[in-house]
Order: structure tokens, then C-alpha cells, then sequence
């Protein structure tokens, strides 16, 4: 897989940001980005590029990797006609509830089947699994990848001390006729590496 990824910096190009989501909730919310780096998806730490760097969806994987079902805290949302801006954060259904991602994203709820957008309204599940259950077509194109530290708003977000690593990518989900779905800014955990000895 190409895992070139954008830059933020699109002078030519404005209306492609890989950062939109959260761009904009930053914005809306009175706090700063946090500080990324894009880099190519085989650049990212080697423990957790297969957490990110694959046309997958990320809610599967996460379970799979952390062995257990993962729940939806709906953090902050705007419904407006068709879009449903929410920051979003992912925990293991475990007894530790464990948090693995937080998100901004942006659903495009007009391409999505009725009993699909109204699961979405009611931000009850995470988007992969309103769309596996209901059998939804979908392809997921990672647009970015990238690596950088928690601000405070983050790591409130994601439960971590700030300054905590993080890893992440920018990725669109697409619907069987490419109408857009949903434009997502994925965080995870990014863990350190042990210091030698």
C-alpha cells in the first residue's frame, strides 16, 4: 500500500485538509492542535503501524488487538442537516475500560441508509460498527499519517498525562459509489519505547 501521506500545508489545494475534523472542533472548542508530524505510514512506530497503517476499519482492529468489544463515549457533537460533527473517544467494553482512540470526525449522514443514519444520530455505537451491522459497503482510504504529543485537550480526551505520545491518521470512509461518509482524525496511544539499559 502507498502510504504517502498529505501535508496540512495546501496552498494550492484549500479544500483538501487531512486535518479538518479536528481542525475544526479545535477551533469551536477555544484549544489548540496539537503538535503532529506527518510521516509516511512505514514510518510510524513499528508497535502500533498495524493499528493504523491499513484500509480497515479502525473499531475492528482495535477490538481484535486489545481482545475486547469497544464502546462510544460521544463527547461533544453538532447535528446540522446532513452533518454530524463529534469528537469521539473508543474504550474497551473490559472491567478496565481501557481508552484506545479518540477521534473528530465528520459523518455525511445523507449517505447512509435511514435505519443507519438514525444509529448514528443516537451515537450509541462507534461508525464501524453501524456499518458492519447493517451490512453498509464501505472502503476506507487513509488520506495521512502521523505522530506527535497530547495538549491538554487530548490528553483529557484519550486519559493521559500531557505531552503523552500519540500516533494517528486522517482517513475518509467511502460508500460503494465513493459518496462520502465520513472524514476522520484517528489518535491513538502511541507507547515509548523502553530505554536501553
Amino acid at each position: 500500500m502507498d502510504s504517502s501521506c498529505l501535508s496540512t500545508k495546501t496552498p494550492d489545494t484549500p479544500e483538501i485538509d487531512p486535518i479538518r475534523p479536528l481542525r475544526l472542533w479545535a477551533k469551536r472548542l477555544s484549544q489548540p492542535l496539537p503538535e503532529i508530524v506527518f510521516c509516511p505510514g512505514n514510518e510510524l512506530p513499528e508497535a502500533i503501524r498495524h493499528l493504523l497503517d491499513h484500509r480497515r476499519p479502525m473499531t475492528s482492529t482495535l477490538a481484535k488487538h486489545h481482545g475486547a468489544r469497544i464502546a462510544l463515549d460521544v463527547v461533544t457533537q453538532t447535528i446540522e442537516d446532513h452533518l454530524v460533527d463529534r469528537v469521539v473517544r473508543l474504550r474497551t467494553k473490559s472491567s478496565e475500560k481501557t481508552v484506545v482512540e479518540a477521534a473528530a470526525l465528520q459523518i455525511h449522514v445523507d449517505a447512509l441508509p435511514v435505519d443507519a443514519r438514525s444509529a448514528v444520530f443516537s451515537g450509541a455505537e462507534p461508525l464501524g460498527t453501524v456499518l458492519k451491522s447493517r451490512a453498509i459497503a464501505h472502503q476506507h482510504r487513509p488520506q495521512g499519517f502521523f505522530t506527535g504529543r497530547t495538549n491538554a485537550w487530548l490528553a483529557d480526551l484519550l486519559q493521559l498525562p500531557a505531552g503523552s505520545p500519540i500516533a494517528g491518521r486522517c482517513n475518509v470512509i467511502l460508500s460503494s459509489q465513493n459518496e462520502l461518509i465520513a472524514e476522520i482524525v484517528e489518535c491513538i496511544p502511541n507507547p515509548e519505547p523502553a530505554a536501553e539499559a
